[in-house]
């Protein structure tokens, strides 16, 4: 199965476009996390670019994400 997910207001709170002043989406994280482990591709779907993406997606590592392609 392959997932594409968006980051705000899906898996951050609030904040935009200040990732440092969002809260994340523990739980939502979590259950990604844990179906990438199991096998199923997760794609980061935003329309952040340049560095507000990178931050997104330093964000979502630093909270246990990977992602398999972002787009």
């Amino acid at each position: 199965m392959t997932i594409a997910v968006d980051f705000d207001g899906t898996l951050i709170r609030d904040g935009f476009p200040d990732v440092s002043k969002g809260k994340p989406n523990t739980k939502l994280l979590g259950i990604l996390a844990d179906m990438r482990e199991n096998g199923h591709k997760i794609i980061l779907w935003t329309c952040r670019d340049g560095r507000l993406l990178k931050e997104a997606v330093d964000f979502c590592r630093q909270h246990g994400l990977e992602f398999d392609a972002v787009s």
